[in-house]
């Protein structure tokens, strides 16, 4: 069975023949499921097809564009790792939380878009141009928020390529809620495909 059909099988509650690895996640809506029947009951509860979907594989990543929806894995072979379900989806129950600051990787850094080359040697030098242009779309689509953008996955070249953005935001309410969503894109030589959580599901952090 293939990483593709196996991601397709998680996604809708069915456990692939190959088995998961103990180490199974999903991330969907602020909301993250570990372990194998946690993300399993997900999939049963409310699943989602991408039966349809196009496929971009990496040298350990995997993506599924669907109209609307998208799905990015970590890939061990052709087991799943850790998965990020993006896009119109019905969104998890977040839990409470300790305020934390908008810096969320502590660098003091002031840009909107992080994204290192040396973080994704399977991108060429071209796509992660076009991804960070990307990211500062997805900045920018975000009124009312401070916004930070942050490539975690991305492999292919300009021609054809995927990336996957975590979107740090910050509300403008007294006490600020802080949250993270996530932004797929598929890269192709014609086009740019985004797929994000919309809305962007914020966790709320309660005062202690």
């Amino acid at each position: 069975m293939s990483a593709a059909e196996e991601l397709r099988a998680l996604l809708v509650g069915r456990r692939p023949p190959a088995g998961l690895l103990q180490t199974v996640r999903l991330e969907l809506g602020g909301t993250e499921y570990y372990g194998e029947e946690a993300v399993l009951e997900r999939g049963r509860a409310a699943p989602i097809d991408l039966a349809r979907a196009e496929e971009v594989r990496g040298p350990a990543s995997l993506a599924l564009f669907s109209d609307g929806v998208a799905a990015i894995a970590d890939l061990h072979g052709e087991r799943i790792g850790r998965v990020w379900a993006v896009g119109a989806l019905p969104p998890g129950e977040p839990e409470a939380a300790v305020m934390v600051a908008f810096d969320a990787d502590l660098r003091q850094a002031r840009a909107s878009v992080f994204l290192y080359a040396a973080d994704h040697p399977g991108a060429t030098p071209d796509l992660l141009d076009r991804l960070a242009a990307a990211g500062e779309r997805l900045v920018g689509a975000e009124p009312g928020y401070r916004a930070r953008a942050f490539l975690i996955r991305a492999w292919g070249d300009a021609a054809r390529g995927a990336g996957l953005f975590a979107l740090h935001r910050l509300g403008p309410a007294p006490v600020r809620p802080s949250g993270w969503a996530y932004a797929a894109v598929l890269i192709t030589a014609g086009e740019e495909r985004v797929v994000a959580d919309r809305p962007a599901q914020p966790i709320i952090h309660h005062r202690l």
